[in-house]
């Protein structure tokens, strides 16, 4: 889970910006607020980011995404960092870009730290926090690098910094190696973080293959007015996918016996199901099945769906995710509601957050216009944020709970679309009129 996340001069973000997902003095909603006893803090299960057009919201989850991509993506020494600094203020975009990120993983705190220009890391850091305590694993500023003297093997340690490029972070080297101190969280950033925007593919065939996933998510679908029964498949020709020849042989090399592989940029942009039986590798296309006005049974190809539909068949895996008890994945969506009715986001959002309990470990953080979920039957003050423009162009960000005195508002909805909290869209005097002159 995401315990705190600070961003300074990126993009739209000009000084250090910071949301915390530590629960607030708040008693509303407290039966479904995870709990962690060994540091004494309470998270946050989701927060919902509010804003205008070009208010920064979307940049937020550019830093998150950047992020993952530093320690997770495979780097090119010879390529520069693809950092873009506020560009606002001509001596700001002459200094480095900052990010740092506190999360848990089981009963553990780790916080990363990376500053970096289009050239280099300047500095990385890594901090294991104890309840009374901090143990900094590593500390790399520019080409130099130390250790916990406590860790094991150290001079290894110090053999894969000296192979690290200048423009890669030591934990994404480190990606390609096996240490115990640091495999948790280079793990957490490359299977725990998941980062969905808008167009993002679908990365996981597990709701389309296993039996209970799949109910449900055909379940879901018809419960949601889709017009859907359910999803099946059909076979294609592998030949006709123009697939590398590296690929078909990598998923032959690589599948096992009743295996599914999902590739998730098929023709349409829709994912191909790969499956091995014996030494073939068979490909099946996924369906959308209705009911023809006899009953029969009537395959659509899915890119003949609305868009609605599409965005929906995308996002309820994660949603079915979210709902699993077992799982401690973290779901970053932009812009929630791209081609998704307001009523069916609040029904997505109200049934997530009826799975939360103090044992719970997933987490939900989204970017939205829908005033709907501006309800404290919903979300918590602390849940919503709000992103603006100051002055000089660069994002703020804050919680409502930040706001004095709104615990006493009847109705934030309404006061938030006055302009109360800002986050609204600020329209200049001007002649907006469409009428054509005289």
């Amino acid at each position: 889970m995401i315990i705190n996340f600070s961003v300074d001069n990126f993009l739209s973000f000009d000084k250090n910006v910071t949301m915390s997902m530590v629960a607030g003095r708040e008693r509303k909603h407290a039966n479904r607020i995870p709990k962690i006893p060994s540091h004494s803090l309470r998270i946050l299960p989701i927060a919902a980011i509010f804003g205008g057009n070009a208010s920064g919201k979307s940049n937020l989850f550019k830093a998150l995404a950047f992020c993952k991509r530093m320690v997770v993506d495979p780097v090119d020494p010879l390529e520069p960092i693809q950092v873009r600094p506020f560009s606002l203020n001509a001596e700001r975009a002459r200094k480095p870009s900052s990010f740092s990120l506190i999360f848990l993983i089981g009963r553990e705190i780790y916080k990363f730290s990376i500053s970096v220009n289009a050239r280099i890391v300047v500095e990385e850091r890594l901090v294991k926090i104890k309840p009374y305590s901090e143990t900094i694993l590593y500390r790399r500023a520019k080409d130099r690098i130390s250790f916990d003297p406590k860790l094991s093997d150290i001079d290894r340690l110090s053999s894969i910094f000296k192979k690290t490029a200048q423009n890669q972070p030591f934990l994404n080297n480190f990606g390609s190696h096996n240490h115990d101190a640091f495999q948790p969280a280079y793990g957490w950033f490359k299977n725990s973080l998941n980062i969905i925007g808008p167009d993002s593919a679908l990365t996981s065939s597990v709701p389309f293959t296993e039996g209970e996933r799949k109910n449900r998510l055909d379940t879901m679908l018809a419960c949601l007015d889709t017009g859907i029964d359910h999803l099946g498949k059909r076979p294609v020709k592998i030949e006709d996918l123009g697939l590398p020849q590296d690929v078909r042989l990598a998923a032959l090399n690589d599948l096992r016996e009743g295996e599914t592989l999902l590739l998730p940029s098929g023709p349409h942009g829709w994912p191909i199901l790969l499956a091995r039986h014996g030494n073939e590798v068979r490909a099946e296309k996924l369906t959308a099945c209705h009911s023809g006005p006899n009953g029969e049974e009537i395959p659509f190809d899915l890119e003949m769906e609305s868009e609605g539909t599409k965005r929906l068949i995308k996002l309820l895996p994660v949603f079915l995710e979210l709902g699993t008890q077992q799982s401690m994945k973290i779901h970053v969506i932009d812009e929630i509601d791209t081609s998704l009715h307001s009523m069916l986001v609040k029904n997505l959002i109200d049934n997530y957050l009826d799975t939360c309990s103090h044992k719970s470990r997933n987490q939900l953080l989204f970017t939205t216009h829908n005033t709907l979920l501006i309800d404290r039957q919903i979300l918590r003050h602390d849940e919503m944020w709000v992103t603006e423009r100051d002055a000089i162009g660069a994002t703020t960000v804050m919680s409502f709970g930040d706001y004095k005195d709104i615990a006493e508002d009847k109705d934030i909805c309404k006061n938030y679309l006055f302009g109360r909290y800002g986050g609204i869209p600020i329209l200049v005097n001007g002649d907006l009129s469409l009428k054509e002159g005289d």
